[in-house]
């Protein structure tokens, strides 16, 4: 199977309007050219809307010019009528072809529409909509390092949604938690809503704690985690069945690991450390992590580590959908409404003054209609 052009909100199948790969070139003699019908036999099967450009080792039949991107209107396997635009393809309206021309022609079938281009576009309207919205419609991989504050609540500097946190170290000693990994011992699978782990536990012992899942055959997006909603008695197999708040992402494999996360809390804006009494044996030295994890953030600069996910679990259809208006607007400006960045335009007695209503956001009206209810208005807070 062919490589299709991937991104995190489209794929290729999704856009409708790109053209055949450049690979498809043939020759033509001038029998070929039926200016009665408009017709030329090309040899290859050439899709309706197709892009495609012509040049000659002579003259071009009449109505045509060399280098001037086309669209094909598909009679047959074989045969197609030129177009001058997609929309005219559609509504098969062919260019008049007044004479056969000289030479041997040639027909180059989606010029400019590589996978490379392809992906250039995808990846360049979904850029587009992030750096508009603010925001990532998709779990992604944030690390911060945060200045204490000497208090039990540390606010993010991020203005997406907090899905999960995963990690967090305070003087880069990290804060407990109960790590799982390895063949039987965890397992889980994506769009479901529990997990199985062998650890043993009475009923509901990790309700309202966290569960962070290291995600190794991941290198960038590798962390994701929820709240426990509760836990079942450990059973006979030595295992407990922990409800979640969020569906997995991902199948659990064996080299994946699981974190049950117990002194911390959080919400959108913040991470919330719960008053937890450490103790020690008199007459001993108290560990190192007993002089940061007394409930607080110690202050100091750049001292606190947290990992986490940011985001959407999953996209918006309308995300999709505007992605893909600006995708097909790419390959052809005249499917949809479009309008500049303007202040006010008259016509005669009449004139139009845009206010802050309507912001410009692409340019792409139908676009924007989706995209507008996702821009993120959220505060950016900081540690206080």
């Amino acid at each position: 199977m062919p490589e299709k052009a991937i991104g995190k909100y489209i794929t290729e199948d999704d856009v409708d309007n790109w053209g055949v790969a450049v690979s498809a070139t043939a020759d033509f003699t001038t029998d070929k050219v039926n200016i009665t019908e408009d017709k030329i036999t090309v040899g290859l099967d050439i899709p309706t809307g197709s892009k495609i450009k012509f040049s000659s080792t002579g003259v071009l039949p009449g109505g045509l010019e060399t280098g001037v991107i086309y669209y094909a209107i598909r009679i047959d396997e074989t045969i197609i009528q030129v177009a001058s635009s997609s929309v005219n393809a559609a509504a098969g309206e062919a260019i008049d072809l007044t004479d056969v021309g000289v030479g041997t022609h040639t027909i180059d079938v989606g010029e400019g529409e590589s996978l490379a281009d392809r992906q250039a576009v995808i990846d360049a309207v979904e850029a587009r909509v992030e750096q508009i919205t603010h925001d990532y419609f998709y779990p992604k991989t944030f690390l911060e390092f945060l200045n204490g504050n000497g208090r039990d609540r540390i606010f993010l500097p991020i203005r997406q949604k907090i899905l999960s946190i995963n990690y967090l170290a305070i003087n880069t000693i990290a804060l407990s938690t109960t790590d799982i990994t390895g063949e039987g011992k965890i397992s889980g699978t994506a769009g479901e809503y529990t997990v199985t782990l062998t650890i043993s536990t009475t009923a509901d012992y990790y309700k309202n704690y966290y569960l962070g899942i290291e995600d190794n055959s991941e290198a960038v997006d590798k962390f994701w985690g929820c709240l426990i909603l509760g836990n079942t008695v450990t059973g006979g197999d030595g295992k407990s069945i922990f409800t979640l708040e969020k569906p997995l992402k991902v199948i659990l494999e064996a080299d994946d690991t699981v974190s049950i996360i117990t002194n911390w809390a959080w919400d959108e804006d913040c991470i919330y450390r719960n008053p937890k009494g450490i103790t020690h044996e008199p007459g001993t030295l108290m560990e190192p992590s007993e002089f940061y994890l007394n409930g607080y953030f110690p202050k100091g600069v750049r001292n606190v580590e947290i990992k986490g996910t940011i985001g959407h679990y999953s996209c918006p259809q309308a995300i999709k959908d505007a992605c893909i208006i600006l995708a097909r607007h790419e390959n052809d400006s005249s499917l949809y409404s479009s309008y500049g960045e303007f202040k006010s335009e008259k016509l005669g007695d009449y004139g139009y003054t845009r206010d802050d209503g309507h912001k410009y956001l692409t340019g792409v009206s139908e676009a924007d209609i989706k995209i507008k209810p996702y821009i993120n208005n959220r505060l950016i807070l900081a540690a206080v």
